[in-house]
Formats: structure tokens, sequence, C-alpha cells
């Protein structure tokens, strides 16, 4: 089983969760990990939670175990009668985590008395519930009639949802005289080319129709289908070329709209309208579509949205070059976005109470405190310290949580009240921080006599006085609060 590391000062860039508690004593190191399908109907069984953690059925409600509030996930919770863990929504993995390897959701419980958090992780297995989609779904190829037997024309790839074997594809072609396909190992996965295998002939066999079929390996097996429609030309014998097989670019977030990210260039040695090369966008998806503009003529990709590297670290460009005569070449832009530090760290506070009585010992917790910065690396680590003269400390707990502890001795009659400030600062450049501030009220207890305001008093009285009448007033005073300071 996984382990958690053991706490620092620094606060990680990874996105943690706060706990509100009223005592506290320990915090596990192992992780629970539990496994289940996708698209699981809402309220299915997850596992025993309180059992795996060791905590008999008979105490679940009383010891509250339940999700931490602060948990950033909709789709789990705890029965508190029984402590297993159900889903309460359907989960789409593809949506969740597209095609990420492994698709985990994070957890972490709490259980009082004694006081444990647990850290957990469900990790979301794929079904083949994702049939292959060609984008488009309609390819459309000129090709002269002059072209040699075994030219090749690529047709791109099907997209699978899924991962693993699910996502596997296999592609067949209805059966021609004249072509037949041939699947290429690339960098971005498996492309599929269609090979000319006889010259054509334009005056027999204007236009050619065949469909492309995809099919995956899941169970049941699913498949997509796309139409070629291939149209005959003449005279035109050289595709266009690509300067570059990849162009390779890195861009930061906060560049702004109508910033020039490449220039793709493509030549054809043809001369006249069939040297004449046109660019567009081949395989695209919307939020792509919405960021990045082509122009046609010139081959200059402009910046035409706002980017944002929390939310897509990377985009995938196809872009086609067409000549006068229909011939294409593919090239693929890979833009890397790299972090800004435009997120400034966020500070949750929990306070135990908002109030101390003045003889609390050192260690007693005031307020429990969580630090995120959503930023990467240097961007997204945090400093975390409060204003000084103040007996008051932060004490590390488990990653960026952090107690607020009593850290020396409290005396009301001189300070009846705190306003304690926390200030978090990440190390990017420059630094973003922020700040948050505990109101703590000081409450008395009896640690005061009174004191006479005299340490002697003396009065003359004169012979034959009435009863009640007053010979002297004595006052005292007692520096402490309410019924403490009442004589």
């Amino acid at each position: 089983m996984g382990k958690v590391s053991n706490p620092r000062w620094k606060c990680y860039p990874h996105q943690l969760f706060f706990f509100l508690f009223y005592s506290f004593q320990s915090l596990t190191s192992a992780v629970i990990r539990y496994s289940v399908p996708e698209e699981m109907d809402r309220g299915s069984f997850v596992g025993h939670l309180a059992n795996d953690v060791g905590i008999p059925r008979t105490d679940v409600a009383g010891r509250r175990l339940r999700i931490s509030s602060s948990s950033n996930t909709q789709f789990l919770n705890i029965n508190s009668e029984t402590g297993d863990l159900f889903l309460t929504e359907r989960v789409d993995r593809e949506e969740l985590c597209d095609k990420m390897h492994l698709c985990l959701l994070m957890f972490e419980a709490v259980v009082e008395n004694p006081l444990q958090v647990f850290a957990g992780e469900v990790e979301i297995q794929d079904i083949n519930d994702n049939p292959p989609v060609f984008i488009p779904d309609k390819i459309t190829l000129s090709i002269i009639e002059m072209t040699s037997p075994g030219a090749r024309f690529r047709l791109g790839q099907a997209e699978d949802r899924d991962i693993g074997a699910n996502s596997l594809l296999q592609y067949q072609l209805n059966p021609s005289d004249y072509f037949y396909l041939n699947v290429v190992d690339r960098e971005r996965g498996k492309d599929v080319e269609l090979v000319l295998n006889n010259t054509l002939d334009h005056e027999t066999h204007s236009n050619h129709v065949f469909i492309l079929t995809a099919k995956d390996n899941g169970i049941p097996r699913r498949s997509g289908t796309a139409q070629i429609h291939i149209s005959v030309v003449d005279v035109n014998d050289n595709t266009p070329e690509f300067s570059q097989a990849v162009y390779r670019i890195s861009l930061r977030e906060g560049s702004p709209k109508d910033t020039l990210i490449a220039k793709v260039s493509a030549t054809d040695r043809d001369r006249g309208p069939n040297g004449e090369v046109r660019y567009s966008f081949k395989k695209l998806t919307e939020t792509a579509r919405s960021l990045f503009k082509l122009d046609p003529v010139s081959g200059e990709i402009i910046l035409e949205g706002t980017l944002d590297y929390e939310e897509v670290k990377r985009y995938e460009l196809t872009v086609e070059a067409k000549d006068g005569g229909g011939l294409t070449a593919d090239t693929d832009v890979l833009v890397e976005i790299l972090d800004d530090n435009d997120n400034a760290p966020q500070i949750t506070i929990s306070t135990v109470s908002n109030e101390m009585s003045e003889d609390a010992v050192a260690g007693s917790v005031i307020a429990f405190i969580n630090i995120v910065d959503l930023d990467s690396s240097n961007n997204g680590e945090t400093n975390c310290y409060l204003q000084e003269h103040v007996p008051f400390k932060l004490q590390p707990l488990y990653r960026n949580y952090y107690t607020l502890e009593l850290n020396g001795s409290l005396d009301r009659e001189k300070v009846p009240e705190y306003n304690i400030t926390i200030t978090a600062v990440d190390k990017g450049f420059p630094p973003l921080s922020s700040v948050k501030t505990i109101f703590l009220k000081i409450s008395d207890i009896n640690d005061n006599p009174p004191q006479f305001y005299k340490a002697m008093y003396t009065a003359y009285v004169k012979e034959n006085n009435p009863p009640g009448h007053v010979i002297l007033t004595v006052e005292a005073k007692d520096t402490d609060w309410k019924q403490n300071a009442q004589a």
C-alpha cells in the first residue's frame, strides 16, 4: 500500500482538502484503495471502509465516520450506519479522466473519538462504452490519374475514448482493386494510410467511394465508420511538402490574443494552380478551435482566445496543406502551455473555538488550516507564517495542513483578545500571497484576589453617635471579570 510522505513546512501544488475537527489525535499514513467499473448505478457499493480501517460496525455511528467536507469529489459518500463507501452518482471515466491510464477518485475520511484521517482512492476501471469515431467521418481525397502505385494517403485515425484493449483498433476497407490499407506507428499513435495498388484512370473511373471501418477489441466489440470519397484528377504529380514533420511550440498561458504562435510552410514543385498551397486545420477539438486561428494563405497560426495551464497543458493541432490539384500533406503542431504564477494561495480556516481560557496550556489547538495553490512547480509551492509577537504558532500537520496552536501563556487581564493574521506566500515570480485573520477571545479564570486601595485605614469616631452612623468607607478592586470580580 502507498504511504503518505512526512509533513513539511512547504505546501505542495496538489489540491488537498480541509477538515473541521473538535479534537486532534492521529492521522493515518496508509492509503485505502478500491476499484469499481465506470457507469455503475447511483448508490452502488464500493467497499467496506469501516471494516478496512479497523472500525467495528457498532462504532460507526458513534465515531461519526464520514467523508471530509472539503474532499473535492461529488461521487462518493459513506453510509453513516454501516460504514460502507458507496457511489452518489454515475461516473463516466472518460469525462472524468479522458485518456489517462489511471483514473482515481481521491477521498479523505474522518472519524472521531479518537480523531483519525484516512486517505483513500477509488480506481475507476474502463468499460467498453464508447465506439471508435472518425473526425471527420467523411474523407475527401483528390488523386491524379498518373499517381504511381504505392503512393500513400494519410487518413488519420479513429478516436476511441476508452483505454487499454477497449481502445485498440483494427481497420477494414471494403474490397477494392485500386486501394488497400496500411497502418503506421507514429509518435501520437497509429495512423491509417490508403495505399494505391493500381494506376487510376480518370476516363474509366473518375470517382471512388469506400467505407473505412474501425473496430475496437473490447467486449462487446464496437465499431465506427467513415466514408472515403476519391476524385481522380489529371496532371498534378507533386504533393505539398512541409518544411518540418512536427512543429514544437512553447507558449505561456498569459500570452495575449493575436500572438503569433507558429508559421507552417509547405512547398509544391508543381507550377500554376497545382503548385498553389492552402492550409487548413484537419483535426481540431472544439476547445482548440476557439483558441487558434490559421491563415489559409500564409500558414500563420494566431492565438485567438485565453489559455489556462490549469485546464489544458498541451494542444495537438494537425495542419493540412492542399495544392490546387487536390493533393495533400499533413504536419503536427504541438503546443506546450507554460505555467504563469496567476493563482494566489487559497487559505481555508476552520476554528475549533473562537474563545480560549487564559489558563489553556501550550499546544492547545485553536484552528485547522489548509493552503492550496493551483499553480505548478515553484508557482504552487507556498510558505505560511503568522505575524510576530503573538503567543501562537503554526504546526505542520499533513501535507499542506496546519494546526494553529498556543505557544505560550495567556493573561486576559493584559490582553483580552487577539486578531491572529495568517499569511501564505507562493514561490512564483512575482510572488502572490493571501491573508486571513482569526479573532480569538480570551476567557477569564479567577486568578486574581481582591485588593484594597489602602493597606491600612484609620478612622476617628465621636461618642454618642446613633446606630447606623457610617464610621468609615473601604474599597477594594478585583482585576478579574464578571462573577470572578464580584466581592
